[in-house]
């Protein structure tokens, strides 16, 4: 007993100290509940606020218990005090706990459905609900159904997209695989070997083309002819002499006449046609011929047949004289190359010779790392470019090489540095893809410091951009963004890809102009009404790497054939000889 009141007594020091836990707190009002006599040891007001302000006990637990000193008297000399100490220990056994227990752990609690929630109305959605895995299934069933129509939507809206701009449509109908002495119609637009047919007209006044489709139909059209490219599948031939070789997998190939539809088989054919009739000669397989509507003639291998102006048929054995065979077309191709590159040969010496031209690079005799420049007054300043990373392609002719671009460390240098008052740039270059940001064609290493430094390439939207550093130097200044910047039209659309095109720059400070060229033609003049001198220092072809964004994708993506550059303007006469 004496242990318990040596307790009491620290434990009612440590109170009016106010130094009292919660813990020891309820041991001692324990102590206090087994010896009520002890209460004359501290007052009765002390144990009120103790029981407020150490417990955080709620004055509404108290009601009609004292709870000042005002209130009541010594507990020692008061009649109630034992009454306020029953009244104390009923309190304490049937007050509610601040703390509660937490519950115990349910080692397999049901899991709550968030689908099934989502799928309650928000006004009766109850407070808990328990795991469906109907409502599961039924709610991912619904979202499959809105995923699927999202889906159909954005292919439907890109097929309207797709079909109203056919011609950025990167995946042509068919392409020019050759050309042999073609003379284009004024009113028709002239194709380079390569290019992308997609809805286009193709007028020919004489010469032979090879036209080969998507699906590996191949057509050789011969002048004057007119014929309109409609689908992989189909085209429109007003006139013209037509030989084609269709594949099996391309079997339903057809093309329509005035006077009627012819659908292959998967044959050898050809047709000639004019104002008056259309000529049928099949060589192998089958063609259907549909000049009326309600008859099909099946005409076979060694049979052809004549269609007329009131679209009655007459068959009548092939004439194979009309057919040109691959071979036969190979040997005029052949012949045709031969003559160009004689032609250009004797255009090459003749240019080598000009005064103007500084730099020639046609890429024919490339070294392991480097490449001759071929211009006999530039060679003194320039005897030679260098080759970092690039490859060796073919040519704009089948025996002609190029040199090829394709990542951002490829580049052909120029070690030179050389001012300009006006010049002319000549490339020929062949795009692969229209993917980045800029394909360069010429570019100075100091074209972000020095005023005059300059670059010329080839925008992702098809247009032809020259641009000069117009900063104004000065001491401590920070890299600048003031620039002349002349643009073309777009010219290079998806039809120009993977075909050879000859671009020209021509910067003319004394007429104060800056002109652009595509294939021989003027395609923009943009006025340069304060023309500053041009300056070129360790120039680069081919490429352009920002030194503060080493990561962006400036090179030309395809590959150049020959780079010219004069160092005067040349005029519209002289470009069309080159």
């Amino acid at each position: 007993m004496s242990d318990d009141k040596n307790l009491f007594m620290d434990l009612a020091g440590r109170f009016v100290n106010g130094s009292l836990d919660e813990e020891q707190g309820k041991i001692f009002l324990g102590l206090l509940q087994k010896n009520p006599d002890w209460a004359s040891t501290v007052r009765e007001n002390i144990l009120v606020d103790f029981l407020l302000q150490k417990l955080f006990l709620n004055e509404d637990h108290f009601a009609g218990f004292p709870s000042s000193h005002e209130d009541h008297e010594d507990p020692a000399e008061s009649e109630n005090w034992s009454k306020v100490l029953d009244d104390l220990v009923h309190w304490e056994k049937n007050a509610v706990s601040l703390n509660p227990p937490l519950p115990e752990p349910d080692l397999f609690p049901k899991k709550e459905s968030v689908w099934l929630k989502w799928l309650q109305p928000k006004n009766k959605m109850p407070k808990k609900v328990k795991y469906s895995p109907l409502a599961n299934f039924f709610f991912m069933l619904q979202l499959g159904i809105l995923i699927a129509l999202v889906f159909g939507f954005s292919i439907a809206h890109y097929r309207e997209i797709n079909d109203r701009y056919r011609e950025n449509d990167p995946i042509p109908s068919a392409r020019i695989a050759e050309t042999v002495d073609v003379v284009w119609a004024d009113d028709s637009e002239s194709y380079e070997r390569g290019q992308g047919i997609f809805s286009n007209k193709i007028k020919l006044v004489s010469g032979i083309i090879k036209l080969r489709f998507k699906n590996n139909a191949v057509l050789l059209l011969q002048g004057p002819s007119e014929l309109v490219v409609n689908s992989p599948q189909n085209a429109f031939c007003l006139h013209g002499s037509i030989s084609a070789t269709v594949p099996k997998e391309a079997a339903g190939f057809g093309i329509n006449t005035p006077f009627g539809e012819f659908i292959d088989r998967g044959t050898m054919f050809s047709l000639n046609i004019d104002s008056k009739k259309v000529d049928l000669d099949v060589i192998k397989g089958r063609v259907d011929v549909a000049s009326t509507a309600n008859k099909i003639e099946q005409i076979t291998e060694g049979s052809g047949g004549t269609v007329d102006l009131m679209k009655d048929f007459t068959p009548r054995k092939a004439n194979f004289d009309f057919f040109m065979k691959s071979e036969v077309f190979d040997q005029i191709l052949n012949r045709f190359v031969e003559k160009k590159l004689a032609v250009k040969s004797e255009r090459d010496l003749r240019l080598n010779e000009n005064p103007n031209l500084l730099i020639n690079l046609d890429f024919q005799n490339v070294r392991k790392s480097s490449i001759e420049n071929s211009a006999k007054n530039g060679s003194r300043f320039l005897p030679e470019a260098l080759l970092k990373g690039t490859v060796s392609d073919e040519g704009r002719f089948h025996s002609t090489r190029s040199v090829r671009f394709r990542n951002l460390k490829d580049l052909v240098l120029l070690p030179f540095n050389r001012q300009f008052s006006g010049l002319t740039l000549v490339a020929n270059v062949r795009l692969d893809r229209l993917k980045n940001q800029g394909n360069v064609i010429l570019s100075g290493s100091d074209f972000l410091q020095e005023p005059g430094a300059f670059l010329w390439q080839i925008l992702k939207d098809g247009r032809l951009q020259f641009l000069v550093n117009n900063r104004q130097k000065k001491e401590n200044e920070k890299l600048g963004s003031s620039y002349f910047r002349f643009d073309s039209e777009p010219c290079f659309t998806y039809g120009k890809l993977n075909s050879w095109t000859q671009v020209v720059l021509v910067v003319d400070p004394q007429n104060k102009k800056i002109v652009h060229y595509l294939n021989g033609k003027m395609i923009s003049e943009i006025p340069w009404k304060n023309p500053i001198p041009l300056h070129i220092s360790e120039a680069a072809i081919g490429n352009f790497v920002d030194p503060e964004n080493r990561n962006r994708a400036q090179f030309l993506d395809g590959a150049l054939d020959e780079f010219l550059l004069f160092d005067r303007p040349l005029t519209s006469e002289e470009i069309r000889r080159l």
